[in-house]
């Protein structure tokens, strides 16, 4: 009788790390991207709002510049940062995405706030006694636009078609079914408000859902590209 060969059994594969829809990236380094474009974004949409409020000939100045940066550059974190989160760790489950807009949404609006009256102080700026829209009406229908939108990018990711342009389209269309509700809101509170301002808050409404879809995306992709 002839023995047969013995077979050398195969090397075991290794487990990958999970992550954001891709199994090669390591869930940290999509945090990490999110984290640095979620600044980077606070930063844009400062920008888009000076720029915004020069070409309809409001004033800048740099003390209110820096105090509106702080406040944006939180939110932004805040909130896409916890999107991030919920879609690494739920690898881009639906309910857990809405879940965190739900939160984030009012928490980032509390949180951000909160820092911009800080730094407003911090930089001796007096702010005068104004009427201001009811802050959990705003907590609220922030804390509903994200969750929706995290609802939305949970799903258009798992689409062949979910690109760039998807993610920015339903970016926009939360701005625009969430943030009409919100400046509505404002301008009844403050209807005496100037030009550059209705200016100022109509972009920082319709295109930071924009930008924080965008930086999902980014995000995500970025940690494929350099896996």
């Amino acid at each position: 009788m002839s023995a047969e060969p013995l077979r050398t059994p195969a090397p075991p594969r290794p487990s990958p790390p999970s992550s954001t829809g891709n199994p090669i990236v390591p869930p940290q380094r999509t945090l990490l991207k999110a984290a640095g474009l979620a600044v980077a974004l606070g930063f844009a949409i400062e920008g888009l709002v000076l720029g915004s409020v020069a070409l309809s000939g409001g004033a800048l100045a740099a003390k209110p510049f820096t105090a509106d940066l702080v406040q944006k550059v939180s939110w932004s974190f805040i909130v896409c940062v916890a999107l991030a989160v919920a879609r690494t760790a739920a690898r881009a489950s639906a309910v857990r995405m809405g879940l965190a807009g739900l939160v984030a949404g009012p928490a980032g609006f509390a949180i951000a706030r909160g820092l911009h009256k800080g730094a407003a102080q911090a930089l001796g700026l007096v702010a005068a006694a104004t009427p201001e829209p009811s802050p959990f009406a705003v907590a609220g229908i922030k804390g509903l636009e994200y969750a929706v939108l995290g609802l939305a990018i949970a799903w258009i990711a798992k689409q062949s078609w979910g690109g760039v342009a998807a993610h920015a389209g339903v970016g926009l269309a939360a701005g625009l079914l969430f943030g009409g509700p919100l400046l509505a809101l404002t301008f009844r509170a403050l209807p005496e408000l100037a030009g550059a301002t209705v200016v100022a808050r109509s972009v920082n409404e319709l295109f930071f859902p924009v930008g924080c879809a965008l930086v999902l995306y980014a995000s995500d992709t970025l940690g494929k590209r350099l896996a």
